[in-house]
């Protein structure tokens, strides 16, 4: 296993992140994100929502166009048209690290996992997950765990398959 891709703070993450080694391969990835106050913010179809501080971990696949690539480099942008739950609460929060993983699909078992840790909480029902029966694709930690954890603590569902954390 290989955790790499360590990247500098950028000015311009999305274009950084995409010349230093993003693939356009098809994965599952996991978005952290800082919100640094609390807030309410309208969320599509899921209405008004009250967020608190803290590190966001939002769970998520790209098995379309561009696949891993194409999909971190949207979430890595500011400004775009809101199309899912996660541009929403994007254009709060600052983006802190991505773990990709490439070629499998593990996005379910990602978002369990992680709403399963000790300290964990779901913050809003059915965020990110209105396609499947998942609780939420979005948790909220005040201490996130580290990606040595969370490969550890995978039981090998696919977090041995995490070939990088990308640190803005």
């Amino acid at each position: 296993m290989c955790v790499g891709q360590i990247l500098p703070r950028p000015a311009d993450v999305g274009r950084c992140a995409i010349q230093q080694g993003l693939q356009p391969e098809p994965g599952t990835y996991v978005l952290w994100l800082r919100l640094d106050k609390a807030t309410r913010l309208a969320v599509g179809g899921l209405g008004v929502v009250a967020l608190q501080p803290g590190h966001y971990a939002y769970v998520g696949s790209a098995f379309g166009p561009g696949g891993v690539r194409a999909r971190l480099g949207r979430h890595f942008r500011c400004e775009k048209k809101a199309r899912w739950h996660i541009d929403y609460l994007r254009s709060l929060c600052r983006v802190e690290a991505a773990w990709v993983c490439y070629r499998r699909r593990c996005e379910h078992q990602w978002a369990d996992l992680l709403s399963g840790w000790t300290g964990a909480r779901v913050p809003v029902a059915h965020f990110g997950s209105s396609d499947c029966r998942c609780p939420a694709h979005l948790v909220v930690f005040a201490k996130p765990p580290s990606i040595r954890a969370f490969i550890d603590r995978d039981g090998y569902r696919g977090a041995h398959s995490i070939v990088a954390e990308i640190i803005v």
